[in-house]
């Protein structure tokens, strides 16, 4: 049988490329990540969107080290585009990102929109991540 790449796969590449300068083959290869079909049964939601967060987060992460802090922002909307729920990981390198290219209103609007997505969470718990906890 073949071996398949998990999240765990795609995140490791993705983030291994981005710290080896090779960030738009990091890039590229979160375009290929797919929708997983499956995944532990008792789960599977929870385990794809963490397959996509969690890749998400590595591109971005590749982004702010490339200091393309546009394409960052981009991958945020295709993560609402694609239905994908972004974490604290993924919106504080999407923040690192604006402010490291000193683009603080940017940085700014995100954190605004990480209260709101935040606040949106059924059974939020205080103390999750929201800047304004």
């Amino acid at each position: 049988g073949s071996v398949r790449p998990d999240a765990t796969s795609y995140s490791l590449a993705i983030r291994s490329l981005g710290q080896a300068g090779e960030w738009n083959k990091a890039l590229n290869l979160v375009s290929r990540v797919p929708q997983m079909e499956s995944g532990p049964s008792s789960d599977k939601n929870t385990w794809e969107r963490g397959v996509d967060s969690i890749a998400y987060s590595a591109a971005i992460i590749a982004c702010k080290t490339e200091g393309n802090w546009q394409k960052a922002i981009a991958f945020l909307d295709e993560m609402q585009t694609r239905n994908v729920q972004p974490d604290r990981v993924t919106f504080n390198a999407a923040i690192a990102a604006c402010a490291a290219a000193g683009r603080w209103d940017r940085a700014l609007k995100l954190m605004l929109d990480m209260d709101k997505c935040w606040k949106q969470l059924p059974g939020r718990i205080k103390g999750s991540g929201s800047a304004f906890d």
